[in-house]
C-alpha cells in the first residue's frame, strides 16, 4: 500500500541530472565535496569533478559507446564514483552497479543481463571480475581497472584513465541536453538487488 509524504511534492525541472546538477551559465564550486574518510587529501569538489566528468563522456565516446550501452561497475566505494557515474549518463550511456561482495556467478549473471560494453573493476576484484566476465562472453578489452589511485596494467587490463579524454577534450565536450520529455523516457541507471539477480 503506498504512503503519501506530509510534505508538499518538490517541483523540479524535468532535465537530464548533469543538467541539473551543473547549470549552464553556472561556475561550479572550488570546495571539497567527495572526500575520502580513510586519507582527507584526497577529495574533489564540484569543479575538479566537472573535468573527470567530460574527460570521461568523450573517452567512452570515443571508445564506440552509443547511446543506450550499459557501463558496469563492479568496485567498492571511492571518490570517482560520481564523476565516472555522471560521466556516463551525460554521454547517454546507462550505469548500472554490481555489489563487490558478489560472487562470480553472481556477476557473471548481471553482466549475461546487461551485456555491458564497459566494465570497471577495483583491481581487487580484478581477477572475480574476469572470470565472470569469460562466463558472460564479455571480452576482457571491455574491461577496466576503476580505483581512486593510478593503477598499473594487470591481466592484460588498463586503468580507467587510459580511456580518458585529454584536458582540452573534455574543455570542449558538450553533454546532450534533453527535452523534457527525453528526460523523463531516457534510463539513467539499471540498479540490481539479491532479490533480483538470482543464482
Amino acid at each position: 500500500m503506498p504512503f503519501a509524504s506530509a510534505y508538499p511534492p518538490l517541483a523540479c525541472k524535468a532535465t537530464n541530472l548533469l543538467d541539473y546538477a551543473f547549470p549552464e551559465n553556472s561556475t561550479p564550486s572550488d570546495e571539497p565535496i567527495w572526500i575520502d574518510s580513510q586519507d582527507t587529501t584526497k577529495s574533489l569538489s564540484p569543479k575538479q569533478a566537472l573535468n573527470w566528468i567530460k574527460r570521461w563522456s568523450f573517452g567512452l565516446k570515443s571508445w564506440g559507446l552509443k547511446p543506450g550501452d550499459v557501463v558496469m561497475f563492479y568496485t567498492p566505494n571511492h571518490i570517482f564514483i560520481p564523476p565516472a557515474y555522471y560521466g556516463i549518463i551525460g554521454a547517454g550511456f546507462i550505469f548500472s552497479a554490481a555489489n563487490p561482495a558478489y560472487t562470480v556467478a553472481e556477476l557473471a549473471h548481471q553482466m549475461k543481463i546487461l551485456e555491458p560494453k564497459a566494465v570497471l573493476v577495483h583491481p581487487d576484484l580484478l581477477k572475480r571480475a574476469l572470470e565472470a566476465a569469460l562466463k558472460a562472453g564479455i571480452p576482457d578489452s571491455r574491461l577496466l581497472q576503476f580505483s581512486d589511485e593510478e593503477v598499473l596494467k594487470n591481466e592484460g587490463i588498463l586503468d580507467w584513465r587510459t580511456r580518458l579524454g585529454t584536458s582540452a577534450q573534455g574543455e570542449s565536450y558538450r553533454w546532450h541536453r534533453f527535452t523534457p520529455e527525453q528526460a523523463k523516457k531516457t534510463t539513467a541507471a539499471i540498479n540490481f538487488s539479491s532479490g533480483t539477480t538470482g543464482k
